[in-house]
């Protein structure tokens, strides 16, 4: 039991996530997880591959630094 919303005892589950990696190449990590991790994936436009991880994905976006991540959960709560 944990703490949901509500400040309360509750029980979370986490059911799916979304993350991203900053990259100075994303169009090589890009391939990397299309080509040799054989993701499956989505174009959303102008090469913007958004990966499959069920039940997850996972998105390289540009940046000038490398080592910057973000990781969203998406959770559930059920009272007790």
């Amino acid at each position: 039991v944990g703490y949901g919303p509500s400040g309360r005892g509750e029980s979370i589950m986490i059911i799916g996530a979304h993350s991203i990696i900053y990259s100075k190449k994303p169009d090589a990590d890009r391939a990397f997880f299309r080509d040799v991790l054989g993701l499956p994936n989505v174009d959303v436009g102008e090469a913007w591959l958004i990966f499959g991880l069920p039940p997850a994905e996972v998105a390289v976006h540009p940046s000038g630094k490398n080592d910057v991540h973000e990781f969203y959960f998406r959770s559930i709560a059920s009272r007790h």
